[in-house]
Order: C-alpha cells, then structure tokens, then sequence
C-alpha cells in the first residue's frame, strides 16, 4: 500500500460523486415519467427534492464505501479520512442530482435541443390529429375518450 497523492484523493472523492448524479438524475426521470403516466400531478420541486435526498444520500455513501473497499488493497486511507469522504457523499450527492438536473434542463433549452429538453422536462406536446376524416382515423375521437394509455 502506498499513500495516494492529492488528484487521487480527488478521484477518489469525486468519482462517486459524478456517478450518483447521473444515476439519480436517471431514476428521478423514471419516477416523474411514473408519476405522469398514472395520472397524477406534477411534481413540484419539494418533492423533487425529497427524492434526491432519499435516493441520492444512500446511494452516494454506498458508491464511496464500496469504491474505498476496491481500492483497500492498492492505496492506504486512514479512517478519519474514509469516514469524512463518505459523509460528504452522502451530503453532496443529493445537491448534485438536483443542480445537476437544472443544469441540463438549461443547457438543453439553450443550445435548442426541443426533443432532449421535453424528454427532461417529462412535459410532452400534444398530438394534432388531422381535422379530416380518412378510413384510418375518426373525426374529433381524441377530443371525446381517455386517451392516456395509447
């Protein structure tokens, strides 16, 4: 084992991190997508918040124990230090998924990524049915039945 420089400590500190934002961001995108085809209310940013902390606190703690056990063997990092990274894992994480979120929501709209920014923003547009009739449509069917499940 030998002592690790100060990048690696960084690696070490910032890996888990960029991989819990990507994979929270995912799973906060399943469940809105969840939460609008049952039906129910958009989500507000409270509650966005509230699942980033239940997700992304554990998560970021786990990614770091598990990534300090794999590298247990080839460097050599004192308690003190491995018990602060994974408590600022489980702080930061939760933040990041949401700042995270934000900013690809922006960076989409901004560089005009239409498609990428409606699939972010789990708002899709809707459906313009043509007016007339032909033999594979009926006239204003949309308008009249629930048409959530198509």
């Amino acid at each position: 084992m030998t002592a690790i420089p100060w990048y690696a400590y960084l690696i070490i500190l910032f890996l888990p991190l960029l991989i819990n934002t990507v994979v929270g961001i995912y799973i906060q995108l399943v469940l809105k997508r969840i939460n609008r085809q049952e039906g129910k209310a958009p989500w507000t940013y409270k509650k966005s918040l509230i699942s980033a902390i239940v997700i992304g606190a554990p998560m970021g703690a786990l990614t770091q124990m598990l990534l300090q056990e794999a590298l247990a063997r080839y460097v050599y990092i004192s308690d003190t230090s491995q018990w602060n990274l994974v408590i600022f894992a489980a702080v930061f994480s939760p933040w990041l998924i949401m700042s995270g979120y934000s900013a690809s929501l922006w960076y989409t709209k901004k560089k005009g990524y239409t498609m990428l920014y409606e699939y972010l923003r789990i708002r899709h547009a809707k459906i313009d049915y043509p007016d007339e009739d032909s033999d594979f449509t009926v006239k204003h069917y949309h308008e009249k039945h629930d048409n959530r499940e198509e």
